[in-house]
């Protein structure tokens, strides 16, 4: 189901189809001071096949050259639409044998670099899309020109109201659709509530204030009842802004961090453990080293001992057979003594 965002941007072609006319001029393709008139046409592209093709809008633009814009809104790339842009070509071209375009306005970069690229069909065949995204639609800050051409004012907030100039642009464009002769109620209200409904809670809260002190002077209830609470606004919503774009941006920071974050754990890991590995390694050798010493050392007493022990026995054993052989001799000799002499 279409989004309000979709819708919107397909209603201010709608309401004023010379915008198209506006950006093809912008990209070069026509020459805005031969446009004669630009007129919403059928934008139901079905060829007699069972299948439908209906596009976002098509406007026929008469003057120094007819052409043919076929409008397509893409909010996110959808690979089923490169595979029809082609036939809507062919299609509208058999209807009307005039030059035509796939102009494709979107307000996010990554959709509009997808769908800027060329559709290759063939040798010779290629489709290349006209898209408007941020980068082309122009950053609109004259007042004179938005006062001129609201729908322009609205699709250009839109398209920067991610951007450094958001309350800037938004505000000239709120200044634009207010009182304007050129709408009537229920545009303005639709335009201002596109507006507001694009900008962050933070940009909404500096846009309030900056309408509040040029003493911005909404005449439609609708922006009535929302600048009525716009203290509530000032104290509440520049922190709740602030908190829900930290919000948004903090996972993004954190995928960014974490690898960083997780290499240099790894890298402290590593080396904690490197040094306690060290350390036991260290330790097991220290205590290897202790172990053989003192096993040297006791084996060194012990044989001390053993060769004090022996030594104290020969010593023992050499008296004991010295005295016993001195006892043997002196007996010999006693004996004989008393052998009388033959």
């Amino acid at each position: 189901m279409p989004s309000f965002t979709h819708e919107c941007l397909i209603e201010l072609f709608r309401a004023r189809p010379l915008l198209a006319a506006e950006l093809l001029g912008w990209a070069g393709i026509l020459r805005l001071g031969e446009v004669r008139e630009a007129t919403v046409i059928d934008a139901s592209l079905t060829v007699p096949t069972p299948t439908e093709l209906r596009a976002d809008g098509v406007i026929w633009v008469s003057g120094g050259e007819d052409l043919s814009a076929i409008l397509e809104v893409q909010l996110r790339p959808d690979p089923q639409k490169r595979q029809s842009w082609p036939l809507y070509l062919a299609s509208q071209h058999a209807r009307r044998p005039a030059p035509s375009v796939i102009l494709v306005v979107t307000l996010d970069e990554a959709t509009a670099s997808w769908a800027a690229a060329p559709i290759v069909l063939g040798p010779g065949s290629v489709v290349t899309p006209v898209v408007f995204g941020p980068r082309q639609i122009p950053l609109l800050l004259d007042p004179k020109i938005v006062r001129e051409n609201p729908e322009a004012a609205v699709l250009s907030a839109l398209a920067h109201a991610k951007g450094p100039d958001a309350v800037e642009v938004s505000l000239l464009a709120l200044q634009a659709v207010q009182r304007n002769p050129l709408l009537n109620e229920d545009k303005t209200v639709q335009y201002t509530e596109m507006l507001l409904s694009a900008l962050s809670l933070s940009a909404r809260a500096l846009l309030e204030k900056k309408m509040y002190l040029k003493s911005f002077d909404p005449q439609t209830e609708y922006v009535k009842r929302w600048v009525k609470e716009r203290e509530e606004y000032i104290s509440r919503g520049i922190a709740e802004g602030i908190a829900a774009e930290m919000a948004e941006r903090l996972p993004k920071a954190v995928a960014e961090e974490l690898p960083k974050a997780v290499a240099a754990e790894v890298a402290r890991i590593v080396a904690e453990e490197v040094s306690r590995v060290r350390a036991e390694e260290l330790a097991r050798i220290r205590a290897e080293e202790l172990a053989r010493i003192r096993a040297e050392e006791l084996a060194r007493v012990r044989a001390e001992k053993v060769d004090k022990a022996v030594a104290e026995k020969l010593a023992r054993l050499h008296a004991e057979e010295a005295a016993r052989i001195r006892a043997e001799e002196t007996a010999r000799v006693q004996a004989e003594e008393l052998t009388p002499a033959e």
